[in-house]
Parts: structure tokens; sequence; C-alpha cells
């Protein structure tokens, strides 16, 4: 909401979970608006309640990890963030790539996994 500049607070997460919250989502930046949630409160947040958090960094996420190693402002968005532990980013937006490619990137292996499948016929 507006008293937030639209941003996803670690307060406002903590109160809307529930026994049946299974990932956290926030966003680094998010569309509509261009502001990046509180990623590291939510993180917090989710580590605290052993839920996992994942970012949604398909906008920026090429762009924000070295904003500040250029001379801008602007919030942490990498692993070092405890609680993060999964990121989404669209490798077709400032990453050069062709239209329609992302990739989702993960804490650690124990992690990515759970993403694999294996069929045999």
């Amino acid at each position: 909401d507006e008293s937030t500049g639209f941003r996803l607070t670690a307060s406002a997460v903590r109160r809307r979970i529930t026994s049946n919250t299974a990932i956290i989502i926030a966003s680094a930046p998010s569309y509509p608006h261009g502001v990046c949630d509180d990623l590291e409160g939510i993180g917090k947040v989710a580590k605290a309640y052993g839920i996992p958090c994942h970012v949604d960094a398909c906008l920026g996420g090429f762009v924000l990890p070295f904003a500040k190693e250029a001379g801008f402002s602007r919030p942490r968005v990498d692993f070092g963030i405890d609680g993060v532990t999964s990121m989404s980013v669209d490798t077709h937006k400032y990453g050069l790539a062709h239209k329609g490619t992302s990739i989702v990137l993960y804490r650690n292996k124990d992690i990515r996994k759970h993403q694999f499948t294996k069929i045999t016929d």
C-alpha cells in the first residue's frame, strides 16, 4: 500500500503466515512500481519460521547486485541475505539472451535437487 511505498514489509509477511504457508515470495523490484521489497527483513522472518523465501528478481536481477559498485544506492539482492533460498532472473532482460529465457538460482544444491525429476520409460 502507499504507506510502505508499495513495498512488501517483514511485518506484513509475519502477520499473514499460517500453518499452510509453504513459501514466501518477495520482489526485487516489483514490476508495477519498480521498488524492492524489504528483502532483508522478509528473509529474517522466513528463516525464523523455517519457510523458504524466493526472490523474484526477473526485472532487476542482472542490474541490482552490481548497483552499489556502480555508485547507486540500492537494496542488496543476493544470497548474502539470510533466509533467501532461491531467486529467479530473466536472462532476456539486461542479460543479452533471447526473449523468454529465465533462470532459477538456489542457495545450495540441497534445495536445487527438488527441481529435478527422473523419468524412465
